[in-house]
C-alpha cells in the first residue's frame, strides 16, 4: 500500500497511522510552541511542514527522550536549482537570526554543505564528504577556514559548498521554564526544489521517506501528500536498509549503544507487523533503567547552557537537580558517588573541566543503559531472531 493512502489525522496531528499511534497528543501544544520558534518562515515560493521525529514522536512509550528532534520539509519553487539552494541557505540563516534574541533558545550550530576534500579545521581532521558545521562567526562571514595536508589555508564559501547540501540541520538548546528542564532541540531539513516545469527533486539527491514523522500542522497535509508521490517506489526497502545499517553501527565494538538499537528495532518490528516483539520493546522503555537514556542529551544541553551563561539560571538549576535525582535513582555503577559529585560541581567548573565531566557522566550512563537493553534484547527469542538476521545482512558489519 502506498504511503499516502495511510496518512491519518488524529489529535490535531497527522502522519502514517502506526506513527501517529505512538504519539501522545496531550502535549502537542507545548511542542507546537517550540516548533513555532524554529520553523522556516513563510515567504514567496517557500512552503514548509514541521514534524516531530525520533523519540519525541513516540511519546506514548518513550517517556524519557534524550532530546527534542524536529523534521521539516522545506519546498522551494525557483527558476534553477542554484537559486533554490541559495534560498534554502537564506531561510536557515533567517531562522538562526530570528531565534538569536529568544531568551529561551541558545543557538549551537548549523550543518550545511559537505567538505570537498579532507582538511584540518582548528587542528581537528575533517573528512571529505562529511557535513560542514557553522557557528555564529562562520555564519556571519559565510566562510569556514580550513587547512589541507600541505599546510595551505582555504576558505570554504557558503554559497559554493551549499550546492551539495548534504545533511542539513540546525541545533539549539531550549530552556523550558514551564517544565524546569534544559533540552537539546534539533531540526533536520529535507529540502526539495520545484522547477518551472513542475518537476520536483530533493536538493540533497534523496527525498526522505515518511516512516517516522508526526506532522504538527494539519493544513500542511496537502503539501506533504503531494511530495509523497515523488518518493522512490523502493522507499520502504531503502528505509529498512538505512535502519538496519544504523543497528549494525550501534552494535559494533567500540560504538555500542543498545538503547539506539532498541529504538530502531522497534521501528522495524512495527513495520514488519511483528506485534509481540514491538510490544516487548515498548515495555522496556517504561523500566527505570530507561530513564538513563536521557542523560546524554541532558548533559549536552546543560554543558552548552552553563558555558554560555545565557539561559534562565533557575531552569538550569532545576534541571541539574532533576539529573542528580535520575542518576541517584537509576544508576547502579560502583562509581555512582563519583558521578553524582561531578553533577553537583558542574556549575563551578571551567570550560575544559566542564566538557570532560559532561562526557564522563554521559558515557557512564550510556554504558549502563546500553547494557540493560542489550540484555533485554537477548532475553527475547523472537526479537533476537530479527536482530541476528539484520546483523547478518548488514553490509560490512563486523561483530
Amino acid at each position: 500500500m502506498h504511503e499516502k493512502e495511510r496518512f491519518v489525522q488524529r489529535g490535531g496531528v497527522f502522519g502514517l497511522d502506526d506513527v501517529v499511534g505512538d504519539f501522545d497528543a496531550s502535549g502537542v501544544e507545548a511542542v507546537r510552541g517550540i516548533a513555532d520558534m524554529i520553523r522556516t518562515q513563510a515567504r514567496e515560493s517557500v512552503r514548509s511542514a514541521m514534524a516531530l521525529a525520533g523519540s519525541a514522536a513516540q511519546s506514548k512509550f518513550q517517556l524519557f527522550p534524550g532530546d527534542c528532534d524536529f523534521f521539516e520539509r522545506v519546498h522551494i519553487q525557483a527558476p534553477t536549482r542554484e537559486d533554490a539552494v541559495e534560498i534554502l541557505a537564506a531561510t536557515m540563516i533567517e531562522s538562526v537570526a530570528r531565534t538569536f534574541t529568544n531568551p529561551h533558545l541558545q543557538f549551537v550550530e548549523m550543518k550545511l554543505g559537505l567538505y570537498p576534500a579532507a582538511y584540518s579545521r582548528e587542528q581537528e581532521p575533517v573528512s571529505q564528504g562529511s557535513p560542514i558545521t557553522w557557528g555564529l562567526e562562520e555564519i556571519d562571514v559565510r566562510v569556514v577556514r580550513v587547512v589541507d595536508a600541505t599546510g595551505e589555508s582555504h576558505r570554504l564559501r557558503m554559497h559554493e559548498v551549499a550546492m551539495d547540501p548534504g545533511f542539513v540541520k540546525l541545533d539549539w538548546v531550549f530552556a523550558d521554564r514551564d517544565r524546569d528542564r534544559v533540552v537539546p532541540v534539533s531540526k533536520v531539513i529535507d529540502a526539495t526544489w520545484e522547477a518551472p516545469d513542475g518537476s520536483i527533486v530533493a536538493l540533497d539527491g534523496v527525498l526522505d521517506s515518511f516512516y517516522q514523522e508526526v506532522y504538527l500542522d494539519p493544513e500542511s497535509q496537502i503539501d506533504v501528500q503531494r511530495l509523497v508521490q515523488h518518493v522512490s517506489p523502493d522507499g520502504l526497502e531503502n528505509y529498512l536498509e538505512q535502519i538496519a545499517g544504523e543497528i549494525a553501527r550501534y552494535s559494533t565494538e567500540g560504538h555500542e549503544n543498545y538503547g539506539k538499537v532498541a529504538k530502531r528495532l522497534y521501528n522495524i518490528t512495527r513495520i514488519l507487523r511483528r506485534d509481540a516483539d514491538a510490544s516487548y520493546l515498548r515495555q522496556l522503555f517504561d523500566d527505570p533503567p530507561a530513564r538513563l537514556y536521557q542523560v546524554g542529551g541532558t548533559m549536552h544541553a546543560l554543558s552548552e547552557a552553563i558555558r554560555a551563561d545565557r539561559l534562565d539560571r533557575e531552569t538550569i538549576v532545576a534541571q541539574l537537580a532533576a539529573l542528580e535525582g535520575t542518576i541517584a535513582d537509576c544508576y547502579s555503577g560502583e562509581d555512582r558517588e563519583e558521578i553524582l559529585d561531578l553533577v553537583r560541581r558542574l556549575p563551578e567548573m571551567d570550560e575544559d573541566e566542564l566538557i570532560a565531566a559532561a562526557d564522563r557522566i554521559a558515557v557512564a550512563s550510556n554504558v549502563q543503559v546500553s547494557s540493560y537493553f542489550q540484555q533485554k534484547i537477548a532475553e527475547s527469542p523472537g526479537l533476537t531472531s530479527v536482530y541476528d538476521l539484520i546483523l547478518k545482512e548488514a553490509p560490512g558489519h563486523q561483530p
